[in-house]
């Protein structure tokens, strides 16, 4: 006989409990939260456990009726951000749980079905708090006259709907271009191939181009990691152009909403509704955050292509003027030369390339949407160039830099707005009345 009261195993990376934890009668509390657990069962087996914290474990599904209602004296569950998606199947096991007053379920993939909170207490009807709130008003209000609900009657979703709304986006003002090295040359800038952007490296030059600012900008994110149908590409507001000031940006520090002194606000915005499986994977990418990108993109001339000769042999060199060669480079290199020249000449017929460059980005956690609790999410946010280090923010709120690191200019801002459970919209079919 196991005469253990409390066992505390959190954090340890352990894959599963001890199988014989039924020998431990005298166990109570039980803590095994942040490890890899995928199995619980063991948890449920003392006689007389009254709390199981299995928060942060890999846990996708719960104990049969056999195994959960031998704890008959279990008053309190935390199954926080496992990897549990079946809402009916998990409130089959948890009705077994006769003493079950309070339950964390919030951070489960779970936690995104429809009307979360108000099924869970129409099933667990002994449930006082849920999620660390106590269960009153509508999502407690049960009539007596009604047939009790059960776990079958849940609902089962397969996917959920996010809707994405990017608005009242700002682009900071441009610093002056430099002086181009020459009237009839302009160098381009180092870039690979690919993806649109321009090619060449640094010291390609380019044909003479006016140093008119064509930029336009555009918000970019992903949800990708999300899985699911038509999500591989990544989102994109539609492109728009500023014109761009001629002073100089003012740095300023990453100040919520506070964009540098110059900037031009558009009233440019795309909503985008996104059909996410309900999994973990898409789970975890609400939890850790959904990065923004802001681009710029510029049209510049392609960089001339690299002209390789032969060597030149004695042949080449005989007969040939010395000023003349000095004037041409000689050989393979007067070649070069004279096709450059020719470049430059038509100029005005040059091929434009597009180079893409992300100015800033920010992050925003939508941990809030986990809980069932909250449908919807607003929150502005401010792109800088670099990633800065974060402290600890509340659930849903926007990435905060830690104090005392250095000032970022903010490159940009926006508003972005989530909203779970948005119906797609309804297609008229053709012939219908009204046509």
């Amino acid at each position: 006989m196991c005469l253990l009261e409390a066992l505390t195993v959190t954090g340890n990376k352990i894959t599963h409990l001890p199988k014989d934890l039924s020998r431990c009668v005298r166990l109570q509390t039980l803590y095994a939260g942040a490890n890899d657990i995928t199995d619980p069962s063991p948890a449920f087996e003392p006689p007389h456990i009254i709390h199981a914290g299995l928060a942060h474990n890999k846990i996708a599904a719960l104990p049969g009726p056999k195994v959960m209602s031998r704890a008959e004296a279990l008053l309190s569950l935390d199954l926080t951000h496992n990897n549990l998606t079946s809402l009916p199947a998990a409130l089959a096991a948890l009705s077994q749980l006769p003493a079950l007053r309070s339950l964390s379920l919030a951070g489960n993939p779970l936690a995104l079905v429809p009307s979360y909170r108000a099924t869970i207490a129409g099933v667990l009807s002994e449930l006082q708090i849920l999620d660390g709130k106590r269960i009153e008003g509508d999502h407690g209000a049960v009539d007596p006259n009604a047939p009790a609900k059960k776990a079958q009657d849940a609902p089962r979703p397969l996917v959920f709907t996010l809707r994405i709304a990017v608005t009242d986006i700002s682009y900071a003002a441009d610093p002056p271009p430099p002086p181009p090295p020459s009237a009839l040359s302009v160098k381009v800038a180092g870039g690979s191939a690919g993806n649109g952007e321009a090619a060449g490296t640094d010291g390609d030059w380019g044909p003479a181009a006016a140093l008119e600012d064509n930029a336009v900008f555009f918000v970019q994110y992903s949800l990708a990691k999300c899985g699911g149908e038509n999500l591989a590409t990544p989102i994109r507001t539609p492109r728009v152009r500023r014109t761009p000031s001629t002073e100089t940006e003012t740095e300023s520090t990453t100040t919520k909403g506070e964009v540098a002194e110059g900037a031009a606000a558009v009233d440019s915005h795309e909503t985008f509704l996104a059909t996410l499986p309900l999994t973990a994977a898409a789970r975890d990418v609400l939890s850790a955050g959904v990065e923004f990108e802001l681009y710029r993109a510029v049209m510049i001339p392609a960089p001339l292509p690299a002209v390789l000769a032969a060597p030149a042999t004695e042949g080449d060199s005989e007969g040939v003027d010395p000023t003349e060669a000095d004037a041409r480079g000689g050989g393979a290199e007067g070649q070069s030369a004279a096709a450059g020249a020719g470049d430059i000449e038509g100029a005005g017929e040059a091929k434009l390339v597009e180079q893409l460059t992300m100015v800033g980005s920010a992050v925003v956690r939508l941990g809030a949407l986990l809980t069932g609790d909250m449908t919807e999410i607003t929150a502005p946010v401010s792109f800088v160039p670099g990633p800065a280090m974060f402290g600890e923010a509340l659930v849903g709120e926007v990435f905060l830099p830690l104090e005392g690191q250095p000032a970022q200019p903010i490159r940009g801002a926006a508003t972005v707005t989530f909203t779970l459970h948005v119906p797609p919209p309804q297609v008229e079919e053709e012939g219908a009345p009204g046509d």
